[in-house]
């Protein structure tokens, strides 16, 4: 995303796999074979003897359909006269299948970014402050998956003065106990779905995120027509009575 470009260049990124903690001590180069441990080690430990400056706590966390919302509270044990604050808000995925640098799979994916890649100017010289924070979860990202990162960082010493971070996994999830079938799938022409609860409405997006068809129901079955879609994965969001259930179609 841009807003990953722009934070590379913030760091001034030389090459690939690079590891910074608190945004200041790093290394350059890895292993897909081997653990680098005993190198992460003495650079963790330095770091966190360091007292923080500053506290980040979350409140009101909440995910409805796809919207998160949370107040991030910001505490510092005394006043803090610097201008140059900035809180970074991110959305991250691990686990995600890619090849890279002889793995399968790569973690803490930044997914979204809050307010881009400057982040948000805060004021801590009355030691506290409150950030209101919306994201969007696209369909696509494996909400078992998901983290909340957030962190204060100095923009002029690029130090991380502290951060905090919260699993997605449970947030807003109530399956519910509904029997629900899709039919047929994959699909060319249309699917049909039946429901032991009334079904409200139904939403298809595409493997990028984009939605593809909506459609309104009173009833316990319904179907979309797909015979104009391309073929691919897709996402079915579907609204009940007894809740909000999401299946994988794969139309052919």
């Amino acid at each position: 995303t841009a807003a990953a470009i722009q934070r590379d260049n913030f760091y001034n990124i030389q090459g690939y796999p690079t590891v910074l903690f608190d945004g200041i001590d790093g290394i350059i180069g890895g292993s897909g074979t081997q653990s680098l441990y005993d190198e992460y080690l003495p650079y963790v430990q330095s770091r966190m003897a360091i007292a923080a400056d500053a506290s980040v706590t979350f409140e009101d966390l909440n995910l409805v359909d796809s919207t998160i919302t949370v107040n991030i509270i910001l505490n510092s044990a005394s006043p803090i006269q610097k201008s140059s604050l900035v809180l970074h808000t991110f959305i991250t995925e691990t686990h995600i299948p890619h090849s890279w640098l002889g793995l399968d799979y790569v973690d803490f994916v930044q997914r979204d970014v809050f307010r881009g890649a400057s982040g948000v100017n805060i004021d801590l010289s009355d030691k506290t402050e409150t950030i209101a924070v919306t994201m969007t979860r696209s369909a696509l990202w494996n909400r078992e998956n998901l983290e909340l990162v957030s962190y204060i960082q100095d923009t002029i010493t690029q130090e991380i003065l502290n951060g905090n971070k919260i699993t997605l996994k449970s947030l807003g999830i109530n399956t519910p106990d509904v029997i629900m079938n899709i039919y047929p799938n994959p699909a060319s022409d249309y699917f049909r779905i039946t429901s032991e609860k009334l079904i409200e409405n139904i939403d298809m997006f595409s493997s990028s995120g984009q939605l593809v068809a909506s459609k309104r129901f009173d009833s316990r079955t319904g179907f979309i027509n797909v015979s104009g879609l391309p073929a691919g994965l897709y996402i079915v969001r579907i609204n009940s009575e007894a809740g909000m259930i999401q299946r994988k179609v794969l139309v052919k």
